[in-house]
């Protein structure tokens, strides 16, 4: 479990873009698009807006017991939850978002780290649908491990699938998943009910690399 603690963050976050597809990333002539986008919402019968939620990362680990990890960091990024017109507008923190760091507490090879986040949404008049998205959209997240300090785990959704990636955070460098000293297995993004609060949890599978 989380044991709540804001960490510092890792030296280097790597492009965010690779995952959460959807999101539309800013052009040169973003701004006039942004213009254009805003005069035409002032006409409609939508208006974009923000809803808070709550995301994590949960699953189990599989490793030798000599192996088997204590803790380790987890960090969702402060890019998580912009609207596709933001970041053309400003930086993360213009719109109260930073990256947050948590170690992530290993009890009998179960783990879990949560976050409480904000996130833009989309709130239609007509028709009177609400706000789109209703929760949190699927997030990322940077992983790192006491035993493979090098290394960054970027895991995440892509095209609807949880996939991954592995940097070696000296060299700057993107390594084959089957290299790195974790392997990580995508399961699926759902909620749980966490007492009172609703949780939308990005669920993995850890394991060693036998390799």
């Amino acid at each position: 479990m989380n044991d709540g603690r804001q960490l510092s963050e890792p030296n280097r976050l790597f492009d965010h873009r690779d995952f959460g597809r959807g999101t539309p990333r800013a052009m040169g002539n973003g701004r006039a698009a942004a213009i254009v986008l805003s005069l035409f919402i002032v006409s409609a019968c939508f208006a974009p807006g923000s809803m808070i939620g709550r995301v994590g990362v949960a699953g189990s680990i599989d490793a030798p017991s000599d192996r088997m990890p204590q803790s380790f960091r987890v960090t969702l990024p402060g890019t998580y939850g912009l609207g596709g017109l933001d970041e053309v507008f400003g930086k993360p923190q213009y719109y109260g978002h930073q990256s947050r760091t948590v170690l992530a507490t290993v009890t009998r090879g179960e783990f879990s780290a949560e976050f409480d986040v904000g996130y833009h949404a989309t709130f239609w008049l007509i028709p009177p649908v609400g706000p789109i998205p209703k929760h949190p959209p699927p997030p990322y997240f940077a992983l790192r491990f006491p035993d493979a300090p090098d290394e960054v785990y970027l895991v995440g959704v892509v095209d609807d699938r949880i996939k991954y990636k592995v940097f070696d955070a000296n060299k700057n460098v993107e390594i084959q998943p089957q290299d790195g000293t974790w392997l990580i297995e995508g399961r699926r993004y759902e909620p749980t009910e966490n007492g009172a609060r609703e949780t939308w949890y990005l669920h993995v599978g850890l394991a060693r690399n036998a390799s």
